[in-house]
């Protein structure tokens, strides 16, 4: 009995696990709890769209009630009225300060007629007017354009004198009125029209405005625009400024604006704003600044007025003309479009009325509508075809304004709101609708209810049934990683069904692989390691045969090879370089001082310079114990060798400090050169080494060639080096100075400073010579501040004699001008010589203009800014070019002696003569050297060339003779006299 119990209990038992762990039942059980969920949800949102059904609609009943109100419609409206005169008032404001502006310069004409001088000839604001059969008008890359129309003409066709006095004083508006017109409010042009007797035109942006005025107004240019475009409108403001003393004291009293108008010329709505101009007595219309503006701006903001559904917005003049309206607003007041409203006259001149009346409307209630007189809001009712709206006036700011008919009269404009009154109240009725909405919404709520329900069931079956079936999901991924190779995979499956059987099965298999694999990978790393010191020691055993230990510098042998393979590549003939050989002097008293150790330490420290100097320009190596090797590539000048050599020494001059003690070296250099000595890279270091040893036989610390000539150049080039340092240091360097002639006058305008050296060691020596080794060696810079601090202090000196109109001409060098802050330089020295900008002129040379173009430019720009004059010297001998002559900020161009020393027996001139007129275009002072005879004088005179130095005139002269000649009367010379 007991094991029959025992029987059926363990019968139970192994059904309960076999129900529980069976799938089907698991997803019905799953099914059952989320219908029976479904149902308790759809009871809950029954009973909740009832009661959001009360809720909704005593809300909306109570929202309809409140929503339109008084207080809303004048809070918009006035706000939509301020906002309108603000935008015109901003105008009206932009033009008084132009207005304002142009005003005083004509009050102030007698102060500021040498500035209006001035300003005219400067290349920004010159008018370069051209006639064009009827009118003048000026280039589109004008700040503004000017129009000059065939009446204000003489016989000659050339602008009256009068006229263009006007024209030169109204130049100042190319400053001011091209930003008032970019700037501030969208204006379509800012422009100046003169009086009755002068109304030429200066207008902003640049138009063809003489062809867009022949195409609406053939006649512009036989009568006065005042007359044609506003007639009548000249005599209203001059009688009112004669009647009103208050006028007088408040121009802007009399500025006025004209009605929203189409312009004639570019179809756009427009709005025109004039003020005039008066003389300083206030008795003679001198012109009116003018601005068109299109008030697309205020009709669209006003067309997209939202008011209710279908409620609109408009704006009135005080007769009723409506120009500011949408379409559909249109079409509900009966009105007609923009386009049919608009009148053209016959001739289409000047600008076409748009006339829009309430009156003219198709219905009694819209003809009715009375605009309000007082700034109010008022509020009235109309009906159009049964359909009751509701009408919103405001007047906006009053404006000032003028017409032939009416003269000089107030205008009021009217903005006003229509909204239909049932969307007034539509929340009301919203309401009343939404009851009946919400009732049936119940219904299609629940449908959409159980249809959502179904898919979360759905959903839900899905979720449950993915984390059954998570066990095979895991085991899946386990059994690709095993096929990765991926062997440290953890089988994460613990429940007791198949799925876990199967579980610890792929678990246990992973073990054997795992252990068998884990074998052959300690096998594996046993081969690979004793492959890697197989190799370490052979990249060791190489490093040891090619590179110093100490130094970490190749050693001769990979050298020599490196030598032989870039001769190779390169062609024995075409390969050029050097083979630099260097011996470090005494250096067996550096290991009796520091030790060897020591030595040790300075060997790394001279290794680490040589590096630091040879960079990716060549191999440096070490030969032996204190010698060491370098190659360099692609060097084949002389000036270039020896300041490579120079370098190197100087480097390996510098102290080495080693244990608190610091110490110095000398080195011994020997040179050889491929392929002038050899091709063969053993030779090549044999003959440097032989250079060596002659250096050090001959003095240590210098450097010898192997070749015979090139030691010969290099001991002229070393001491001629030599001797201009000393020279900048013992003063033996002397500025002579050449006389400039004015070839108008024959007077003394200046002179050109030019340096001599008269060497302590090599006697007188050309600048031609010593110039160019200047340069190279860096030199030139200190030479180059002694030259212009000696010119300015000589000039400043003549000028306190009484010659205060001379000026100096300095030479400058390319490398000058990679100084930082060279112009402050110049500044600065002319400060300390106190000698003023204006009388300092710096000559540059065209080869300076080819290399970084703009950097030289804006340094260029920085001293002309500060009052230096800029000249191009030697022009015509280098990179000429218009492209970058006409963009340079530079006062004149020197012609070369080279065009001028063969006329007129070789030459004709033609040369010089096409860069006088080239520098004539260019409004460029021209300057000729090296004049010698009278028949160069007279070619130049003839072609108008400002100036000249030569030899005609004077030779370059000591200081001491230069004051002599000033104080006996400077006038030209010629050489025979001399």
């Amino acid at each position: 009995m007991i094991y029959l119990k025992e029987s059926v209990k363990n019968i139970l038992l192994r059904t309960k696990a076999r129900i529980l762990n069976n799938y089907q039942f698991k997803v019905a059980l799953i099914a059952f709890i989320s219908m029976l969920t479904a149902l308790i949800m759809s009871i809950i949102f029954s009973y909740t769209s009832i009661q959001n059904l009360f809720n909704d609609s005593t809300e909306e009943l109570k929202s309809g009630i409140n929503s339109v109100n008084e207080e809303y419609l004048n809070n918009y409206i006035n706000i939509t009225a301020q906002s309108i005169d603000s935008q015109i008032k901003k105008i009206q404001d932009e033009q008084a300060i132009l207005t304002d502006i142009f005003q005083k310069t004509i009050d102030n004409e007698e102060e500021l007629a040498p500035l209006i001088e001035n300003i005219v000839n400067q290349p920004f604001f010159k008018d370069n007017l051209q006639f064009k059969e009827n009118w003048y008008q000026n280039h589109p890359d004008e700040p503004a354009v000017v129009l000059v129309q065939k009446y204000l003409l003489d016989e000659e066709n050339k602008i009256r004198p009068e006229i263009k006095a006007q024209i030169d004083q109204s130049i100042i508006l190319d400053l001011i009125m091209p930003s008032f017109q970019k700037y501030g409010s969208d204006k379509l042009w800012v422009y100046f029209s003169g009086g009755l007797n002068a109304s030429f035109m200066r207008i902003t942006p640049w138009r063809d405005v003489g062809t867009a005025l022949d195409e609406i107004y053939p006649k512009h240019s036989y009568e006065p625009n005042w007359e044609a475009f506003n007639p009548g409108l000249v005599s209203s403001w001059e009688k009112r400024i004669r009647e009103d003393s208050e006028a007088v004291k408040d121009l802007t009293s009399l500025a006025i604006i004209n009605s929203p108008t189409q312009d004639g010329g570019t179809g756009n709505i427009i709005m025109t704003l004039r003020q005039p101009v008066w003389n300083k007595d206030r008795n003679e219309f001198r012109g009116a600044i003018s601005i068109d503006v299109e008030i697309e701006e205020i009709i669209n903001y006003v067309k997209n007025i939202k008011l209710a559904d279908t409620g609109f917005a408009y704006i009135s003049l005080s007769n009723g003309n409506v120009f500011a309206l949408n379409s559909e607003g249109a079409k509900v007041l009966g009105l007609r479009s923009i386009e049919d409203s608009i009148i053209k006259n016959e001739e289409e001149i000047g600008y076409n009325p748009m006339n829009r009346f309430l009156k003219e409307s198709k219905y009694d209630d819209v003809q009715g509508i009375l605009l309000p007189e007082e700034n109010k809001i008022t509020k009235d009712e109309i009906d159009i075809e049964g359909k009751k709206y509701v009408v919103v006036q405001k007047s906006l700011k009053p404006l000032n304004s003028w017409n032939k008919d009416e003269k000089f009269y107030t205008e009021t404009w009217t903005l006003g709101f229509i909204i239909p009154e049932e969307e007034i109240f539509c929340s009301y009725y919203n309401a009343r609708e939404k009851i009946n909405d919400i009732r049936y919404s119940i219904v299609l709520n629940q449908f959409f209810f159980i249809v959502l329900t179904v898919l979360g069931i759905s959903i839900f079956i899905y979720i449950i049934s993915k984390r059954v079936t998570s066990d095979l999901r895991k085991l899946e991924l386990v059994t690709v990683e095993v096929m990765k190779k991926n062997y440290d995979v953890e089988v994460d499956v613990k429940s007791n069904d198949e799925i876990g059987k199967l579980g610890r099965t792929i678990k246990n298999m992973i073990i054997d692989i795992k252990s068998n694999f884990q074998k052959m990978s300690e096998q594996n790393e046993v081969l690979k390691n004793e492959i890697s010191m197989r190799e370490k020691k052979e990249r060791q055993i190489k490093y040891l045969e090619e590179y110093d230990i100490l130094t970490n510098l190749p050693k001769q042998n990979l050298f020599l090879s490196s030598l032989e393979e870039y001769i190779k590549e390169n062609g024995k003939d075409r390969a050029k370089g050097i083979v630099v050989m260097i011996g470090l002097d005494n250096f067996r008293k550096v290991n009796q001082v520091l030790g060897h150790l020591g030595g040790n330490i300075v060997l790394k420290m001279v290794s680490l310079r040589l590096k630091s100097i040879v960079k990716d320009l060549g191999i440096a190596a070490r030969i032996s114990g204190d010698e060491f090797a370098i190659m360099y590539y692609d060097m084949s000048s002389m000036k270039e060798i020896l300041l490579r050599v120079e370098n190197i020494l100087n480097i390996l001059k510098k102290g080495y400090k080693v244990h608190d003690k610091e110490i110095f070296l000398n080195a011994s250099i020997g040179i050889s050169s491929f392929p002038n000595d050899s091709n063969s890279s053993s030779e090549l270091l044999k003959f440097a080494s032989s250079a060596l040893i002659h250096a050090k036989e001959k003095q240590k610390g210098s450097y010898q060639f192997y070749d015979v000539e090139m030691n010969r150049n290099s001991e002229n080039i070393n001491r001629m080096v030599t001797a201009l340092r000393h020279g900048i240091k013992n003063d033996e360097f002397e500025l002579y100075y050449q006389p400039l002639f004015s070839l108008n006058t024959k007077e003394l305008t200046g002179m050109e400073a030019l340096i001599r050296w008269n060497s302590s060691a090599l006697g007188k020596v050309m600048p031609n010579a010593f110039i160019p080794l200047a340069e190279d060696t860096g030199m030139i810079l200190e030479l180059g501040d002694w030259i212009l601090r000696t010119a300015c202090r000589q000039n400043k000196k003549w000028h306190d004699m009484g010659y205060d109109k001379l000026v100096v001409a300095v030479n400058l060098s390319p490398i000058q001008f990679k100084q930082k802050n060279f112009g402050e330089k110049i500044k600065l020295i002319l400060k300390e010589t106190g000698l003023s900008p204006q009388f300092l002129e710096l000559e540059v040379t065209e080869r300076l203009l080819i290399k970084d173009k703009k950097y030289v430019i804006d340094i260029l720009h920085q001293l002309r800014e500060s009052g230096v004059k800029i000249s191009i010297d030697d022009f015509g001998t280098g990179y000429s070019s218009l492209s970058y002559i006409r963009d340079l900020p530079v006062d004149k161009l020197k012609i070369d002696r080279s065009f001028i020393k063969d006329i007129p027996h070789k030459d004709d001139g033609s040369i010089a003569n096409i860069i006088i007129e080239l520098g004539k275009n260019l409004n460029l002072k021209i300057n000729a050297e090296g004049v010698e005879t009278e028949e160069q004088e007279r070619l130049l005179i003839e072609k108008k060339c400002d100036e000249a130095q030569g030899y005609l005139y004077s030779r370059p002269l000591s200081c001491e003779e230069f004051t002599i000649r000033l104080k006996e009367g400077f006038y030209p010379l010629e050489s025979s006299k001399l």
